[in-house]
């Protein structure tokens, strides 16, 4: 399968998936790497104690679908090999 990942100044980036004949593609879009805190601050308001410690996390890129996925569109994907 090929795809063509849409690159345009100012846009975002993502690919069409097409998973089977008469489905709606998936409409992919790029998540891009980064990183963040995870956790609240120890002097949150209203912080439970299962929220701390606060660390940073990494991500890689991804692609992720831009609209929820249909039961026609999950059907299809569960009966790929």
């Amino acid at each position: 399968m090929t795809y063509t990942i849409a690159e345009r100044p100012g846009t975002n980036q993502y690919y069409e998936e097409v998973i089977a004949q008469g489905v709606m593609p998936l409409r992919m879009m790029r998540i891009p790497s980064g990183t963040f805190l995870m956790g609240s601050p120890d002097d949150e308001i209203d912080r439970s104690d299962d929220e701390g410690p606060q660390y940073e996390v990494s991500i890689s890129q991804f692609f992720m679908s831009k609209y929820p996925v249909t039961q026609a569109q999950w059907q299809a994907v569960a009966t790929l090999p």
